[in-house]
């Protein structure tokens, strides 16, 4: 069996790697990873526990925690969110010596079939639906939840907290782990119920526009998509963000999708249309340049071919072509490619996150 224990140094003085507040994903030294790996070969297991889960503790009070990565600046520092310092009641004092363990039985590879967890919100908030917007976002913030936690989210301006009021599990463990795994939500008391988000506007027009930073609720009908001119995020729910979505324009080539709440990168004009569908092969009637790609009538073609060769570079990667030299703001990034900077900067900031 796969087992760790280790002696960590936790200082809340040292500011070299900068963790969100309200999450448990914690970030070990690389030696840790090292000795699961060696243990893992020694042991011939098949693959590691995913996602890995630790029991991380001080004298008095313990906690688990999901690891967001693993450090090479030296062997035995911890960085913590202040969501876990508050679970082991560390103050901003001095040093901590805390116990790290394996908790393999709140792991993604535990022997729990159904789980159940019960959250309480500690006060009313703007939240339209709940179980929707945990479904989607508490397993981006949290790895294991257990009962007494209290979980913070924030949406947009605001920040939400729920008690967690009970954890039941097939296998009676008061924790568990909520990664990739299928669990039943239940909002409790009187704070429960649901209450529409205020800002978000409605627009029932088939073309519009949608200011930076804005999100709108837009009637897509079925089998007809929102084109634009601009990048934007859109999901089947009113929390879509900067942050938060099913898909983003900033990874396509293609400005269109389909939902019903969008929020815009930037300043954008939409209309809603037909499906789209990228045309296959030759339009009837042309013909294609070997350079460019481009449609062209068949009376053109040598003379289009001989000006777009002479004066058209092709990308290697993306096979767009430029006038005369490829711009040293074309960039190329996962399978996202654009021209530049802003383009750049709004898929290093959200094209890389996962949709949901």
């Amino acid at each position: 069996m796969l087992q760790i224990l280790e002696k960590l140094k936790y200082d809340p003085n040292d500011e070299r790697i900068q963790l969100e507040k309200h999450s448990d994903k914690i970030v070990l030294p690389e030696k840790i990873l090292n000795e699961l790996v060696n243990l893992q070969k020694l042991q011939d297991i098949e693959k590691l526990p995913h996602p890995l889960v630790f029991r991380i503790s001080t004298p008095s009070n313990n906690a688990y925690v999901g690891v967001k990565e693993f450090h090479d600046l030296d062997n035995d520092s911890v960085f913590l969110t202040e969501d876990v310092r508050g679970r082991l009641g560390i103050q901003d004092a001095g040093a901590t010596i805390l116990s790290v363990e394996l908790a393999l039985n709140v792991s993604g590879d535990d022997v729990v079939e159904k789980a159940m967890i019960i959250l309480e919100p500690m006060e009313k908030y703007q939240v339209n639906d709940w179980k929707t917007f945990l479904e989607s976002t508490l397993s981006k913030s949290y790895t294991a939840v257990t009962t007494g936690d209290i979980l913070t989210f924030n949406i947009e301006k605001f920040e939400c907290e729920l008690k967690v009021r009970s954890v039941k599990t097939s296998n009676h463990v008061r924790s568990v782990c909520v990664i990739d795994r299928d669990i039943d939500l239940e909002i409790y008391g009187d704070n429960a119920v649901d209450v529409p988000i205020n800002g978000i506007q409605e627009c029932e027009e088939a073309s519009g526009e949608i200011r930076k930073g804005m999100t709108v609720k837009i009637n897509i009908p079925e089998n007809h998509v929102l084109k634009s001119d601009g990048d934007y995020a859109i999901s089947n729910d009113q929390f879509v963000s900067g942050d938060r979505f099913e898909f983003a324009t900033v990874n396509e080539g293609i400005k269109v999708g389909q939902g019903k709440y969008v929020y815009a990168f930037t300043d954008l004009k939409f209309e809603i249309c037909d499906r789209y569908e990228k045309p296959e092969g030759v339009i009837p009637g042309t013909v294609k340049c070997e350079n460019c790609g481009k449609a062209i009538s068949p009376s053109s073609k040598v003379m289009h071919e001989t000006f777009c060769l002479r004066n058209n570079i092709k990308c290697a990667q993306c096979g767009k072509t430029f006038r005369k030299a490829i711009p040293d703001k074309h960039w190329h990034c996962c399978s996202a490619f654009g021209d530049d900077a802003e383009s750049k900067e709004l898929h290093d900031r959200n094209g890389k996150l996962p949709k949901k």
